[in-house]
């Protein structure tokens, strides 16, 4: 029988409580509620469903904090025992879906995706997910969905935790009042450093511990807390507490999780359910068989549930149905009921398993999967096991931008910017404008004009807007590109280009100084033209229903002709992405009115009017995912942009007026 919570001396004392099992279901299913991204009439079940990790984070610093202090406290605390049972409660799951998760990364994942699982996975194994992830891409990147190892970084932060906690509790020791007020420190400290980097280093603040370690000290210093007899309002508290959970689990997403310490919604909430949890009729709910069941298997079905819903999409080469993730969702259920039985469960009970057998299996099979991992590494993901045309695809299909100085131009200040040769020719906008940059800067070189490279991703040329949760310099660095532009004088061609999904997005929300996105594109459109430039605005790039470098894959996995690849895939494009290009067009349209105002239509240069769009050719991916252009896409888009670069050819060997460009110094 499942008992409700007990009166005991002190939090850190209880026994078994049912309610936090239920609490552990209802985190695991906001994150696969995520990761799934179901959509009901149009709107995604649980946009905000990633809070559940912070709800986990709270539970973990509660129970291991006060198991932790409980031992102290009695002088029994072995750094040794306590290491032996983490090992057991992480590792053998852990290890067992990393080995599952091979054989489908060799067969769906290119050498270099295969690459980085296997470097993922190493990261994994010796607890650095979290660092491996935030040098190598980020939590809602394009391409985190088919990441089968991304959600590990979460045991990273908590592993580092567990080094970092007993030793810190041992140099307190048995005293109370010191341990409140260095746990308060230490979780104030962890709370500034998360708001700063928040908004500085808003990647570094997801991933890494410093900034995560409030919500596990949190978790402690409830666990410090004395027992307090159970009061009428309890049951509405903790009421309370799951309702800030699930609301913020329904309420935010990427964009306001982003600002503000959001997430400190569902931690308050997690510590209301924890602290006014007991013999009431909502614990016990909370604490009834199938919440319970879900909970006990919540860690094996928190480290399915990823590498499940990746693979799939990595199958099918893009998005996947909302009934398919349903079944998706019942098959991760199905193999983490499996491990927990046949390997979760046995493994952690000391009597089943002995000390040196556990240790030694564990110790063993870490050894077997890094010397595999390390094999593949070193191999650079195998690419014999693939066609020639395909390693040419794997090659090639890389998010190329122009460097200088070592550095990549599509991320500097104004000021810093990319020049070679001059400012004949100026590209600004977002990645889109940036995948464009090496192939023009070749085009300029061989026309003898100079070029600038004013790109910024997640930043197109508009002012006034945020265009992105984790880029919040937009506004700043439009304003110091208008400001460059006027110091240069006119006379140049300034080539615009944008995404349009980010510009549909913009349009969805307030523009931060008042005007609408068209009304704001007009106006910058008109004020460089009132410096004499010249303004050629790049027509949408062609969307494709899947990702491409996948979709070529899969062709191969499913049996497609390899002569039908080398001759060049035609793709559809994506049924989602008519909507954001008659937006776009919308907002391109009234600025072609304008005299040197041209806009380039350059989806024509691959797709035809059915809406199929060709992908690749013999030797070349076109597309990086569904929407970047690889540099042999870029070089397609360059014959559409010709008349223009032409033109600033004559102006600059007619003489025109312009003031010679010099770097402003860094402001």
């Amino acid at each position: 029988m499942l008992h409700p919570v007990m009166p005991v001396k002190s939090l850190f004392m209880i026994p078994y409580r049912a309610d936090i099992d239920g609490l552990r279901a209802i985190s695991v299913l906001l994150v696969i509620f995520y990761h799934a991204g179901i959509d009901i009439r149009g709107i995604q079940l649980f946009p905000g469903g990633f809070i559940g990790v912070d709800v986990f984070f709270v539970i973990s610093g509660f129970l291991i904090g006060g198991i932790v202090m409980k031992q102290v406290d009695a002088g029994d605390f072995s750094l040794r025992t306590f290491y032996e049972r983490r090992a057991r409660r992480i590792l053998p799951t852990l290890f067992l879906v990393i080995a599952a998760c091979i054989p489908f990364a060799w067969m769906y994942t290119y050498p270099s995706s295969l690459e980085d699982f296997s470097k993922s996975a190493l990261a994994a194994i010796f607890s650095v997910s979290n660092f491996y992830f935030w040098m190598n891409g980020g939590y809602v990147a394009d391409d985190s969905a088919l990441r089968p190892l991304l959600h590990t970084w979460t045991l990273g932060v908590e592993e580092q935790y567990y080094i970092l906690f007993p030793a810190l509790m041992l140099l307190v020791g048995a005293h109370d009042r010191l341990r409140w007020w260095v746990l308060g420190a230490a979780t104030v400290a962890s709370l500034l450093l998360a708001a700063y980097l928040g908004s500085t280093a808003p990647s570094a603040a997801f991933f890494m511990l410093p900034s995560r370690a409030w919500e596990l000290f949190c978790g402690a210093l409830l666990a410090c807390c004395p027992v307090r007899k159970s009061r009428r309002f309890d049951p509405v508290l903790v009421l309370v507490g799951l309702a800030m959970i699930v609301g913020a689990g329904g309420q935010l997403d990427d964009a306001t999780a982003a600002a503000k310490l959001a997430t400190a919604i569902p931690v308050a909430g997690a510590l209301l359910v924890l602290r006014f949890a007991g013999p009431h009729i909502v614990s016990r709910l909370l604490g009834s068989p199938l919440p319970v069941a879900i909970g006990l298997i919540s860690y094996s079905l928190y480290l399915w549930h990823q590498p499940v819903f990746a693979f799939a999409r990595l199958r099918e080469a893009g998005e996947i149905s909302d009934p398919f993730k349903v079944k998706l969702i019942v098959l991760s259920f199905v193999l983490s009921g499996l491990s927990w039985w046949l390997v979760e469960r046995p493994i952690r009970d000391r009597r089943r398993v002995g000390t040196r057998t556990a240790i030694t299996t564990i110790a063993a099979s870490s050894l077997a999967l890094s010397a595999g991992m390390f094999t593949i590494v070193r191999s650079e993901g195998f690419p014999s096991r693939l066609p020639p045309v395909l390693r040419s695809v794997d090659r090639t299909a890389e998010f190329t931008v122009l460097e200088q100085d070592g550095r990549q131009c599509n991320h500097r200040w104004p000021a810093d910017a990319c020049v070679f040769g001059g400012g004949d020719v100026v590209l600004v906008g977002d990645s889109h404008a940036g995948t464009l940059g090496p192939a023009l800067e070749e085009t300029t070189s061989r026309l003898g004009i100079g070029f600038i490279d004013l790109t910024y991703q997640q930043c197109p040329f508009i002012s006034g807007f945020h265009f992105s949760p984790e880029e919040r310099n937009c506004p700043a660095v439009n304003r110091e590109r208008l400001k460059l532009l006027s110091e240069l004088g006119g006379g140049r061609t300034v080539i615009l280009a944008a995404a349009p999904w980010i510009l549909v997005r913009a349009e969805r929300e307030e523009a931060t100084t008042g005007p609408s996105l068209a009304a704001a594109f007009e106006a910058d459109v008109r004020r460089l033209l009132a410096l004499g430039d010249k303004v050629v605005v790049v027509g949408p790039l062609p969307e494709i229903g899947r990702d491409v470098p996948q979709f070529l894959l899969q062709q191969v996995s499913t049996g497609q002709g390899l002569e039908a690849i080398e001759e060049g895939l035609w793709a559809p494009r994506s049924s989602q992405a008519a909507e954001r290009e008659e937006m776009v067009w919308s907002l391109y349209h009234p600025v072609a009115e304008l005299p040197n105002v041209s806009v380039v239509d350059v989806a024509g240069r691959f797709c035809r009017e059915d809406g199929m769009c060709v992908v690749n050719d013999r030797d070349h991916a076109f597309f990086v995912d569904n929407n970047h252009l690889t540099h042999a896409g870029a070089e397609r888009v360059i014959p559409a942009l010709l008349p223009a670069l032409v033109s600033s050819l004559n102006a600059a060997e007619g003489g025109a007026t312009r003031a010679a460009f010099s770097r402003p110094k860094n402001r």
